[in-house]
């Protein structure tokens, strides 16, 4: 009969977050006293109320680690090997199995630190091959070379990151690249809230990173993917420490989308970042019939293939037009010889493109909508 059992989280290959406690739990047999082993530092704690927790203190970048745990009677046993410490990473979104991309495991981490990447996603952790074709192994590949550890992702389905809680993280990537049945912006900005605050909620931590990937442009737009795309930003402008990734023109491009959170985690986290963000509007100044947009993150201005296109304004009656976009260094002159005195101005709302407007990094500008009121 077992004694104690470890949350399904823990297996061979999992990799423990550096630099912060790393806690162990599970459930157990009321009573049962459990010690814990790891990297020379010993633990013990009982199980109480059907749930136990080991603590172990904070640990530098390791690999070939394991992880022995035995109750106070020896009666029973558990052994974990081949354990990393590095970076932890939830990946949270609706399709998180195939952004992780779990499948295309190999039975033994990687020989270079930086490319030892690692997933997690129901079944146990798993080590992958080179293979770079999904959001995960992009972004833990870049993070791992640059930061030259181990990079664990957590892979979670939106409404399961309670079943990983409180396995220690550096931060969550949350990601959908598709959003249906959208009432309005409002409605999903309220959603969307609920989701990464009840995050920080699972880990008690107010101010855990978090990095949100804006839906990238589709083919045949949609009034409600660009409520969600303002949604997404309008919760990227009310939260603490967190990041966006503006992935406007990375339709089925899994690489450019993980190398974009990567950024974002590079700023957030691990101490500054040239070229993580995306130029964002500021505010408007409406100058008769022109409007001056003003922006953050245009070092150096904008650039664009050609003539720059999704701009449009509108009059009092809010019918939008395609307006001409005068890029001008860090900012953004718009007007329009069908509506002389512009009263709204909005970029790729409601329409696809083929040119994006991007800054010095080669990032594209965020969209958004702004009325002269």
């Amino acid at each position: 009969m077992c004694k104690f059992t470890t949350a399904p989280i823990f297996s061979d290959y999992m990799v423990f977050q550096r630099g912060k406690s790393i806690i162990i739990f599970g459930t157990g047999e009321e009573g049962t006293e459990i010690t814990g082993e790891l990297a020379g530092f010993s633990k013990s704690t009982v199980v109480r109320d059907g749930k136990w927790k080991l603590v172990f203190p904070p640990m530098g970048a390791a690999r070939y680690m394991q992880l022995e745990l035995y109750d106070s009677s020896e009666e029973q046993y558990v052994l974990f090997k081949n354990i990393a410490i590095g970076e932890v990473w939830l990946l949270s979104g609706t399709y998180a199995a195939e952004l992780a991309d779990v499948g295309d495991a190999v039975s033994e981490p990687a020989e270079e630190t930086e490319n030892d990447v690692r997933f997690y996603y129901e079944g146990g952790w798993k080590s992958l091959s080179e293979k770079e074709n999904s959001v995960g192994s992009a972004f833990a590949k870049r993070i791992a070379a640059i930061q030259d550890a181990a990079v664990g992702i957590v892979a979670v389905d939106e409404n399961n990151a309670e079943t990983v809680a409180p396995y220690t993280i550096s931060g969550v990537l949350y990601y959908r690249d598709s959003i249906q049945n959208i009432v309005s912006e409002q409605y999903y900005f309220y959603e969307l809230m609920r989701q990464l605050l009840k995050k920080r909620e699972l880990w008690q931590n107010d101010e855990m990173p978090i990095v949100i990937g804006q839906l990238p442009l589709k083919s045949s737009e949609s009034e409600s993917n660009c409520m969600v795309r303002e949604a997404q930003m309008k919760a990227f402008r009310n939260l603490k420490n967190v990041g966006i990734a503006v992935l406007l023109d990375c339709k089925n491009d899994s690489r450019t989308v993980g190398e974009r959170f990567a950024a974002q985690a590079l700023h957030l986290v691990y101490g500054g970042y040239d070229g993580a963000f995306s130029p964002i509007l500021r505010n408007a100044i409406w100058r008769d019939d022109i409007v001056e947009l003003n922006f953050d993150n245009a070092p150096g201005g904008f650039v664009v293939d050609g003539e720059a296109e999704g701009f449009e304004v509108c009059g009092d009656d809010e019918k939008y037009v395609p307006a001409f976009a005068d890029l001008s260094g860090e900012k953004i002159f718009i007007s329009s010889d069908k509506i002389p005195n512009p009263c709204g101005v909005r970029y790729l709302w409601n329409r696809s493109a083929e040119k994006f407007v991007k800054n010095g990094f080669g990032l594209p500008l965020a969209p958004f909508r702004i009325n002269i009121n």
